[in-house]
């Protein structure tokens, strides 16, 4: 085996299928929280006048407004909406800027009060104001993403582009008075050629009149140490917003099994609300606790959005006191051979694969200085799965990183040059699955599991113990579900 000086992890998966109203205050140790699936109202193409672009906007904070009604009805306190909700996705910095809003520094924010829907000077910032007004009108917190615009002089500032400004992928958080609690830059932009890279980590860090302190960060930096590993370790924030507009990419970064790993991972409750355009690619929300989640939502359907709304411990370490609930998982099919492949880099990861052999048996293949090894025991041979192994730099990605992978998948079809590929279904059900690899000691390790219908598995069904070399994942039950994936995500983010 390689790597005989690097940490051994062992992942053993028995897998398992398991059967002007305000919003209102919850019980201590509490707190509802909803999240928006949204499809976005596309704004004109090409250049537009501001009142033209404002306009367009409108249009989404009034579906907001709406989905704002449905939550309140269900007593939630905090919305979170995804990202580029409410401009949809431009194509570069000076179609965007019509849709961008100067908005107070973060001195300002955290140093004064500032009530937008109160504040006259905020009236040529119409989106700003709105989402202050509509916080406040209804009681509740307000999550949203929009584009900041701040000035900049090339003189002075190295970083300043010669056109004066410095545009910003941002989310923004309002409490329950409309009052601006925090802002965040995005760090890690995903092909966004119409905002720039904060020259320095904006940790954003906000605390609701309800008593709870949140963490906030935004789509690919769910992928990266700072801020997102950061917010947790260094901060010791428990609670995280995260507008997302992630494209699903099979088998390992589908969006939902990366944010119940992650969940599970940081011990982290995780309002996660993603766009909804399935034709390229981008659903998949939810609201997760420790690795729980008490609400799912993914469809290839173009008519279904959804608003999901969930009770959530104000500590994750009480997860367990909420029962699962299988109707919460709302996974629509629709699915067809193509969809969401528009938008995926070509150079994608190449991993090594091993087919699986029989119904029972013992896999190995080996990619660089990983190695990972598997044994399994399934319903039928019928459908091809394969052992794969991956480590090094993902360079699919415009930032590129350091990743080791050892996953079992079903493939496309009987060719395994297949594997690994875009696959919404499977019929083969896993008694057992165990995995291993020689994952680096720096590696963090995210176990990402979805079942052949593309659900998640409740972590109840999941034991992980870690000793000084290894670490033990275990999941049983008496009647094991389908499977798509099993994966070990590690991310090496000293490299």
């Amino acid at each position: 085996r390689y790597g005989t000086t690097q940490a051994m992890t062992r992942f053993f998966f028995f897998l398992a299928l398991v059967g002007s109203t305000w919003c209102s205050d919850v019980r201590d140790g509490y707190y509802i929280a909803a999240v928006v699936e949204h499809s976005t109202v596309m704004p004109p193409l090409g250049h537009v006048t501001v009142e033209a672009a404002q306009k367009a906007m409108m249009k989404n904070v009034d579906k907001y407004e709406s989905n704002i009604r449905d939550a309140c009805s269900k007593d939630a306190q905090i919305i979170v909406f995804p990202e580029d909700g409410i401009y949809g996705l431009l194509p570069n910095r000076n179609t965007i800027l019509p849709y961008l809003e100067n908005m107070p520094s973060d001195d300002v924010i955290q140093h004064q009060h500032i009530y937008p829907c109160d504040q006259t000077e905020f009236k040529d910032r119409p989106v700003l104001q709105r989402l202050s007004c509509l916080a406040k009108q209804y009681g509740i917190a307000i999550v949203a993403n929009m584009g900041d615009v701040q000035p900049c002089h090339p003189l002075v500032d190295s970083n300043c582009s010669l056109t004066s400004r410095k545009q910003y992928n941002t989310d923004v958080a309002f409490d329950t008075d409309g009052r601006l609690l925090a802002k965040y830059h995005k760090q890690h932009l995903y092909f966004e050629n119409a905002f720039d890279t904060p020259e320095t980590v904006n940790y954003a860090i906000f605390t609701t009149s309800f008593g709870v302190r949140f963490g906030m960060f935004t789509c690919f930096d769910i992928l990266f140490e700072k801020p997102a590993m950061e917010l947790v370790r260094q901060y010791n924030v428990t609670n995280i917003v995260f507008p997302t507009a992630w494209i699903n990419q099979f088998p390992h970064l589908v969006s939902t099994e990366v944010q119940q790993a992650w969940s599970r991972v940081t011990s982290t409750n995780l309002l996660a609300a993603n766009q909804h355009g399935p034709i390229a690619g981008f659903t998949g929300s939810g609201i997760y606790s420790a690795g729980h989640a008490f609400a799912v939502f993914e469809s290839y359907l173009a008519d279904k959005e959804a608003v999901l709304v969930s009770t959530v411990p104000r500590n994750s370490k009480n997860a367990n006191s909420i029962q699962f609930n299988p109707d919460a998982y709302d996974v629509h099919d629709g699915y067809h051979p193509g969809m969401g492949t528009m938008f995926l880099p070509h150079n994608q990861p190449q991993f090594n694969f091993q087919p699986l052999s029989g119904r029972d048996g013992h896999a190995e293949v080996c990619h660089n200085d990983l190695c990972c090894y598997g044994n399994y025991s399934r319903s039928s041979d019928s459908e091809l799965y394969a052992l794969g192994a991956f480590s090094g730099l993902d360079q699919s990605k415009p930032e590129e990183y350091k990743m080791q992978a050892c996953m079992l998948t079903k493939c496309v079809n009987s060719s395994v040059s297949s594997c690994g590929k875009q696959v919404y279904v499977a019929e083969t059900s896993f008694r057992v699955v165990e995995l291993e690899g020689n994952f680096s000691s720096s590696a963090v390790i995210f176990p990402d599991v979805l079942s052949g219908n593309r659900n998640l598995l409740p972590p109840t069904e999941i034991v992980v113990e870690r000793g000084k070399l290894r670490s033990n994942f275990t999941m049983s039950s008496s009647n094991p579900p389908t499977l798509l994936a099993a994966t070990l995500y590690g991310r090496i983010f000293t490299e």
